[in-house]
């Protein structure tokens, strides 16, 4: 990773900065926002469909537009 590679051979462990990673993982599980986070996940999960069907709408559009603009342009080689 980049701060692997940033300290590496300064002596100072990356071990370190994963520890504050699972306290911060703790942190939540004690205050009780850990439900209210994964909470938030799943239901922004549940919406990804709508997300992807408008993306591929929109590049469907374009392609559309694209072979209207572009479907009768002659090919030189």
């Amino acid at each position: 990773s980049i701060i692997d590679a940033a300290f590496e051979g300064k002596g100072f462990s990356v071990a370190v900065l994963r520890l504050f990673r699972i306290f911060r993982l703790m942190k939540l599980m004690k205050r009780g926002q850990l439900k209210r986070l994964l909470y938030t996940f799943i239901k922004s999960f549940l919406e990804l469909p709508y997300v992807a069907m408008l993306l591929g709408l929109i590049f469907f559009l374009y392609a559309v537009v694209g072979m209207q603009v572009f479907g009768r342009v002659q090919l030189n080689d």
